[in-house]
């Protein structure tokens, strides 16, 4: 909408491996992932979304190239689309997802090609048919589909998490705007200033703001 503002209120202070015992075992996974997917994949720490919880980038060697592909060319873009959403399923417990959390996701259905020949598919994290605000990786492929690389941010979500709003929108919307609307003081080194800030009406609950929701 255009005019529109969104108010981040997340702790971007939060360090998921800190507050969280174990949950940066997934790294020690990598191998055994490679071995499922008969690949090699390349996992660095330093890139690793301490917030989330999850690898922002993963590599892959010797992945394999698309199956079936037809003889004309370029390829269509739902080859590569196909090709990227299936591939980010099989590595999803090498990014940090667990075995039993889902990893779903949906693609922009322009895929981006490169100079290079390079195609780049945007995916994007989704909960029951709803987004998961601000998780977007990024799956790298080369021209004849094989795997260079998924980048971007995603996040484990409860499967049990509830989708379902459990007010109106106009609801929310008049809340939302009574938030808006409230001034509130921002504390600075050196002044204090008057500002506006949203903060979720259910905030102290743990509230991820249906419909759209985002981790941790």
């Amino acid at each position: 909408m255009s005019g529109s503002t969104l108010v981040d209120r997340r702790d971007m202070t939060y360090d998921r491996f800190r507050e969280v015992v174990g949950a940066d075992d997934f790294l020690g996974d990598t191998e055994r992932v490679a071995e499922e997917v008969r690949h090699t994949l390349i996992a660095d720490r330093d890139k690793v979304n301490r917030f989330t919880g999850h690898l922002r980038e993963l590599r892959a060697r010797g992945a394999p190239a698309l199956e079936s592909v037809p003889s004309a060319a370029p390829l269509p873009d739902s080859f590569y689309i196909a090709q990227a959403k299936e591939y980010v399923r099989s590595v999803s417990e090498a990014i940090g997802f667990a075995a039993e959390e889902p990893a779903e996701f949906e693609a922009d259905p322009s895929v981006t090609a490169t100079s290079a020949g390079v195609r780049v598919v945007s995916l994007q994290q989704m909960l029951g048919g709803i987004e998961v605000w601000g998780m977007a990786p990024k799956v790298w492929l080369l021209e004849d589909g094989t795997v260079d690389r998924v980048v971007g941010d995603t996040v484990s979500v409860p499967p049990d998490l509830p989708v379902t709003p459990v007010v109106s929108a106009e609801t929310a919307l008049r809340v939302a705007a009574a938030k808006a609307a409230a001034p509130s003081t921002i504390r600075g080194p050196s002044a204090v200033t008057s500002s506006r800030r949203w903060t979720c009406p259910g905030a102290s609950s743990g509230c991820r703001c249906s419909p759209r929701t985002t981790g941790p």
